[in-house]
């Protein structure tokens, strides 16, 4: 189990299957995330997952909570993918280590492949972070639960 350190602040455990994602994989995904952000990537499973921090605005983070900063984000990728077809799937909610996630599930297609997205937020002391997992809607049953191993893990370093 390989362990990720996020904005030296938490850790995040995937498989020995993933590696950590150089530029040029970066640049490829074209994250419009702002802020700093880690791309995992496992090529054999076609899992892509991408963390992401930011400093927020301090009374953003006394207002919003991590729900209305999921939301937020729904709103935002709805309307970038629109001409992907986007279709909202659900809701997630995770508690890992006593920090709240929410996030949604989603679908859509890139170059006639069906995927499979789950992203969410979590806000923390200053920061907020993203976490971004996509796969092959193929995969979707076999690789989601590596997704869960891997968020269920996040804990404070």
């Amino acid at each position: 189990m390989m362990e990720v350190v996020l904005n030296e602040e938490f850790i995040l455990n995937c498989p020995d299957s993933f590696h950590v994602m150089d530029e040029a994989e970066k640049k490829a995904l074209n994250v419009a995330d702002e802020g700093q952000w880690i791309g995992l990537s496992d090529p054999d499973r076609h899992i892509i997952v991408t963390a992401g921090w930011k400093k927020a605005p301090v009374l953003a983070l006394k207002i919003l909570s991590s729900r209305d900063l999921a939301g937020n984000m729904e709103k935002q990728i709805s309307k970038a993918m629109s001409g992907l077809g986007y279709r909202k799937e659900g809701t997630a909610e995770r508690d890992p280590g006593g920090v709240k996630i929410s996030g949604f599930c989603y679908e859509y297609e890139v170059q006639g492949t069906p995927m499979y997205a789950e992203s969410s937020a979590m806000k923390t002391g200053k920061m907020i972070y993203n976490f971004h997992f996509y796969s092959r809607a193929a995969l979707k049953e076999e690789n989601i639960p590596v997704w869960e191993e891997m968020i269920g893990s996040l804990r404070k370093k």
